[in-house]
């Protein structure tokens, strides 16, 4: 996956996560619905990345879009205040990216240590 296709990770995904019922964390059923959902997005975005850790590297960018979601629409975070749709994916891409476009077999980062 490239740049191009990473940008539209941030627009597509971030609309479709927007508002995930607020008892996703209190109600088993949608508890259960919310990580079918989350799952078969880890799974889209891993097959269309591939390589070296694609799954997990997919779940963190699912799961730090779902951070930010909650940050934006449930906890209202002051820095969110004025920001588009548009503004956050802009800023966003850089970090989704990041993870989305690790060649196979390349690290964009040092090795975690045991000591980590």
């Amino acid at each position: 996956m490239r740049t191009g296709g990473s940008g539209l990770l941030v627009r597509t995904v971030l609309p479709a996560i927007r508002r995930p019922p607020a008892s996703m964390l209190t109600a088993p059923e949608a508890e259960a619905s919310m990580r079918a959902f989350l799952n078969e997005r880890v799974a889209n975005l891993s097959g269309a990345m591939g390589g070296e850790d694609a799954e997990l590297r997919a779940a963190l960018i699912v799961s730090s879009i779902l951070g930010l979601t909650v940050a934006r629409h449930f906890l209202h975070l002051d820095a969110f205040a004025g920001a588009t749709d548009t503004d956050i994916a802009r800023v966003a891409r850089p970090w989704v990216t990041t993870g989305a476009d690790t060649p196979p077999g390349h690290h964009q980062f040092p090795a975690a240590t045991e000591a980590d």
